[in-house]
């Protein structure tokens, strides 16, 4: 829901100077019509407050952990900017600082709270709440100067009702007009934070809202404690990463004498504690890339086509997809199957290469499916390897470690004639199928973590809508 503000070079408009007195300010950014416009319509439907009245006492606030120099490998969990998606708290993504860095904190993390990335390009203006804090925490988390803390305390407002108004375009044109500085110091401050003004629907209303949104967090815990649960396999399949390769097998050195192009392979052969087999020995079909058409060729609807940004490593979200005609669909032969595996191929930066890695489940309602050329499609036997297990053992660092090797130009690119001489740890048949099917359970759940959220965020557009465009 996120977006941007984008202002035209060809527009114009008259700020009253009794305005300008008020905010303090004179950039065309915070008087921009769509701005003025929300705040009309929030001051005449009357019952709405700010932000700040409805925060408790100290609130919204910068978080108050220290920056990256006092970070420690294991601790208390910090989150930072790369901790919010948008859409949930990513909790593999955390800092760490000492407990008694946790015990001086003023501002200390509490379930129900919503966070604001407040500093920086990119991500400034992301709103995620605090759904749960895993057990392990043991309820403590910290949260960086980077993210503001809003934490209400008044009955007339649901947290989640409010979390989903934020990322709307009410709530999300407010943020990114208020936003003060130039380039890389973008800055989101908690006084204007506050400022940002809340229509007070009835609660009934609000819950309906709220509701969906809910249910898709309380999915949200089930999938971290599944991933959680996958952690133990990667100690059963490989040895612990202090082994380092000591050598190379000679018949195996190509027109290649470069240590890191073979020391990802050796990695895979030395820490693996089961026979490995050559990706190509399990495929049906060599692997191929899908095909990208031109900018001009996508509508909104027609046959789906599935790009980088849709993977996100526990299944396709459907839910953003693209579209492109039927003619489109004829004459390419980037079709998708279920329980193909696709791998991100191409990137502006080597680092992107292989960082997202999914298995195709085409919902019903779509039947036919295409992927860009940035995607590799990975047609495997499924009698041989569990397609899921693949996405799962590809994700593994030791893995990605061998696939970058393939890595070729400035930008970063891998092919599938390449691909094809990956090795892939090669357990018992029943434990990669006990291990894809916690995969799939995942994805399963996230398509409906999806589903969910985007309900609640079609409900916060309707009812915002009828209320004040009507």
């Amino acid at each position: 829901m996120e977006g941007k503000l984008m202002i035209s070079q060809s527009q114009s408009w008259i700020i009253p100077a009794e305005e300008i007195e008020i905010a303090n300010r004179l950039d065309a950014k915070f008087f921009h019509p769509d701005r003025l416009s929300v705040l009309k319509k929030l001051k005449n439907y009357g019952h709405f407050k700010s932000l700040g009245e409805l925060c408790k006492k100290g609130f919204p606030s910068r978080g108050d952990a220290p920056y990256k120099p006092k970070y420690i490998a294991y601790g208390i969990p910090v989150l930072v900017t790369d901790s919010l998606t948008g859409k949930r708290i990513d909790w593999e993504k955390v800092e760490y600082v000492p407990d008694e860095v946790f015990k001086k904190s003023k501002w200390k993390i509490k379930e129900n709270d919503i966070l604001i990335a407040s500093t920086g390009m990119g991500s400034i203006a992301k709103v995620d709440i605090i759904s749960f804090i895993p057990e392990e925490f043991k309820g403590k988390c910290l949260a960086t100067p980077k993210l503001t803390i809003v934490r209400t305390d008044k009955e007339e407002i649901d947290n989640y009702y409010l979390w989903i108004y934020l990322r709307s375009h009410f709530g999300q044109v407010q943020m990114l007009t208020s936003v003060r500085g130039q380039t890389g110091q973008l800055e989101l401050y908690p006084q204007d934070i506050g400022n940002i003004l809340v229509p007070l629907l009835p609660l009934s209303i609000q819950k309906q809202i709220s509701s969906k949104a809910k249910e898709a967090m309380s999915l949200e815990m089930k999938i971290f404690k599944l991933k959680k649960e996958l952690l133990k396999y990667e100690g059963l399949i490989f040895h612990k990463a202090d082994r380092l390769p000591q050598t190379v097998i000679i018949r195996e050195l190509q027109e290649r004498f470069d240590v890191k192009f073979y020391f990802g392979k050796e990695l895979v052969r030395t820490h693996s504690k089961f026979d490995c087999k050559v990706l190509s020995s399990l495929l049906r079909e060599p692997i191929h890339a899908g095909y990208t058409p031109s900018r001009y060729a996508y509508g909104k609807k027609g046959i789906p086509i599935v790009k980088v940004r849709h993977l996100t490593n526990e299944g396709i979200n459907w839910n953003e997809i693209s579209f492109v005609s039927e003619e489109f669909y004829k004459k390419k032969k980037a079709r998708l199957q279920n329980n193909d595996v696709l791998i991100v191929s191409s990137a502006h930066s080597p680092e992107g290469i292989a960082e997202k890695v999914d298995v195709v489940e085409i919902p019903p309602k779509f039947n036919k499916c295409l992927a860009v050329a940035e995607l590799l499609i990975i047609r495997v036997n499924t009698e041989q390897i569990n397609p899921h297990y693949l996405a799962w053992i590809l994700r593994s660092n030791i893995m990605k470690n061998q696939i970058k090797r393939f890595t070729r130009g400035e930008s970063g690119h891998i092919y599938g004639k390449d691909m094809q001489h990956l090795l892939i740890p090669y357990p018992p048949k029943d434990m990669q199928d006990e291990i894809g099917e916690k995969c799939r359970k995942i994805s399963e759940l996230r398509m409906k973590f999806f589903h969910l959220l985007k309900e609640a965020e079609v409900n916060m557009d309707r009812v915002l809508y009828e209320t004040f465009y009507r």
